[in-house]
């Protein structure tokens, strides 16, 4: 299999943040939005998910909610990187719901995260071929 690998990253590109796992809870708002912050500063544009600033049960929504969100970002061309705030404990949830294979045949791009997050990482590298860092 060759591993795709995503152009890099470019000030004026898209990234999608959203939280396929854990949500952001109120009271970590201002950390989040210095982190968007620093994004806008570098030249990226951001664009929010629904699902990020929330937080019940240890996830951000229901998972499909989730799976619909990452869907979205990770097929769509506008967006270059998906950027998640965090890991969590519930990705496994998502695992029937991605289309790995129309992630195959969509434009790569990076997916950043960790912990829980590799739950992701895995099956996107091995059933679509796109490279995932964990961290960048």
């Amino acid at each position: 299999m060759n591993v795709l690998f995503p152009p890099n990253l470019v000030p004026g590109d898209v990234i999608g943040v959203t939280a396929p796992s854990s949500g952001v809870p109120e009271h970590l708002h201002p950390r989040l939005e210095l982190a968007i912050a620093n994004l806008k500063k570098k030249g990226f544009q951001v664009r929010e998910g629904g699902c990020l600033r929330s937080q019940h049960k240890n996830k951000s929504s229901t998972k499909f909610s989730r799976a619909d969100e990452l869907m979205s970002y990770l097929t769509d061309p506008d967006i270059k990187a998906v950027m998640p705030p965090w890991g969590g404990d519930l990705a496994m949830e998502l695992l029937e719901l991605i289309d790995f294979n129309l992630l195959a045949r969509s434009e790569p791009k990076w997916f950043v995260g960790f912990s829980d997050l590799s739950t992701l990482h895995f099956p996107l590298t091995t059933i679509s071929g796109c490279e995932s860092p964990r961290i960048i």
